[in-house]
């Protein structure tokens, strides 16, 4: 049987993360998650299967959490998971692992990765050497994590703490609750070309154009934030507050890989 790598990204950490494991995993299928796979009612059955995925809110994203309950999944010989964040993914890798278990599956190997933040709706993302000290790190430990892999080394979610427990499941919950309407947030301003781009970078066809080619955002947003930061004249804001903060996308990432492909492989 072959190996797969499942993947969710909205600015290219997660699947640059992907890319590196599946350089080194023989015959790997890079899998895209997005918001018609749940629907599809496709099994999965490999020798070694990866979920790569950022932590939002301290959890898995709405539409990773989908798939992984809808999704026929059988037991792979090694089961992985990799958590890309900005700050800690607190109990994120054991929501995951509950999550397999209701399943009936067992995950062998549960792995996090520091990256750069995209949370520009939140905070300055980084940039200058600030960014690429991050990178550089990243990457470092990202060869010890694909050693890991490769290996097929055994690594259980560690148990947080009392607010932990509570960021991940309370905090997280509450987030779910909210999640899909941030995009009636977004606005654009007049350095808008019409280009379309934040329709066709959005995972989850969140984003369409009205009749004067403006973005007009529905109720399915999973708040990645592909739009925003790939927006090539930052044209989309969030409140007065983005308007002077950097955009970030990974550099190593080409736009046309996160575009709307349903079925690259």
């Amino acid at each position: 049987m072959n190996n797969g790598i499942y993947y969710f990204s909205g600015t290219g950490n997660s699947l640059y993360v992907a890319q590196k494991i599946q350089e080194r995993l023989k015959d790997a299928k890079l899998v895209r998650i997005h918001s018609g796979l749940p629907d599809q009612q496709i099994s999965v059955e490999t020798d070694t299967l990866g979920i790569v995925f950022p932590v939002y809110a301290w959890g898995p994203p709405i539409i990773v959490e989908d798939v992984l309950k809808r999704v026929n999944i059988a037991q792979p010989n090694y089961l992985f998971v990799v958590a890309t964040h900005a700050g800690g993914p607190r109990n994120c890798l054991k929501y995951v692992e509950r999550l397999f278990r209701k399943k009936g599956l067992t995950l062998h190997g549960a792995f996090d990765m520091t990256m750069p933040s995209n949370f520009v709706t939140g905070a300055n993302p980084p940039a200058g050497e600030k960014l690429q000290s991050i990178l550089d790190s990243a990457d470092a430990k990202l060869t010890q994590l694909i050693e890991s892999i490769t290996q097929k080394e055994h690594r259980a979610p560690q148990n947080g703490n009392l607010i932990d427990t509570l960021f991940s499941s309370v905090i997280h919950r509450i987030f779910k609750l909210g999640a899909r309407r941030q995009g009636k947030n977004f606005s654009v301003t007049e350095a808008c070309t019409h280009c379309g781009v934040c329709v066709k970078i959005c995972p989850v066809d969140n984003i369409s154009l009205s009749s004067d080619n403006r973005p007009v955002w529905q109720n399915r947003c999973e708040f990645c934030l592909a739009c925003i930061n790939w927006c090539p004249t930052q044209a989309i804001q969030s409140g007065n507050s983005t308007q002077s903060r950097n955009r970030y996308h990974h550099s190593a990432i080409k736009i046309a890989e996160l575009m709307r492909q349903e079925n690259r492989s």
